[in-house]
C-alpha cells in the first residue's frame, strides 16, 4: 500500500474575469485526495475567503495528468461526477486545472505517482471483489 502524504501548492487563476484567484494545497492521504483552498483578490487587495476543503475518495477519481507548460506546470484532475468539484473555481465537466510552480515539479510528480498507484490498487481490489 502507498503511504507518505505529499502536499503540492497550486493556484487557479482567471476567476471572475481575472479579479480573483484561488491558492491551495492538494495532497494524497490513504484512500483519498484532499484539496484545501481559499479565494483571494488577484489585484493584491486583502479580500480572502475562508479555507475550504474537498475530500475525494479513490472511487471519485477518473484521472490525474501533468501538463508541462513553458512557465508553469498544470495538474489536470478529472473526477467521475461534476458535483464532486462544483465548489472548486473554474471546474468544468468534472475537470479542474491547477497551476503549479516549476520549483514544485518534483513534489508534483511524487504526488501524481503516489495517487495513481493508489488508484490502480483501488481499481484492482474492486475487480477482485
Amino acid at each position: 500500500m502507498v503511504g507518505n502524504s505529499v502536499q503540492v501548492p497550486f493556484r487557479i487563476t482567471d476567476i471572475d474575469l481575472g479579479f480573483q484567484e484561488a491558492e491551495g494545497l492538494i495532497r494524497y492521504e490513504p484512500n483519498r485526495v484532499v484539496i484545501q483552498y481559499k479565494i483571494k483578490d488577484a489585484l493584491g487587495l486583502s479580500l480572502k475567503s475562508d479555507v475550504k476543503e474537498l475530500r475525494l475518495g479513490m472511487d471519485d477519481l477518473a484521472s490525474l495528468e501533468i501538463k508541462d507548460w513553458w512557465i508553469t506546470l498544470r495538474l489536470v484532475l478529472t473526477v467521475k461526477s461534476m458535483r464532486l468539484i462544483q465548489e472548486l473555481p473554474n471546474s468544468h465537466s468534472g475537470e479542474v486545472t491547477m497551476k503549479v510552480a516549476r520549483k514544485h515539479r518534483k513534489t508534483l510528480k511524487e504526488f501524481v505517482s503516489t495517487t495513481r498507484l493508489a488508484l490502480s490498487e483501488f481499481r484492482l481490489n474492486q475487480l477482485d471483489e
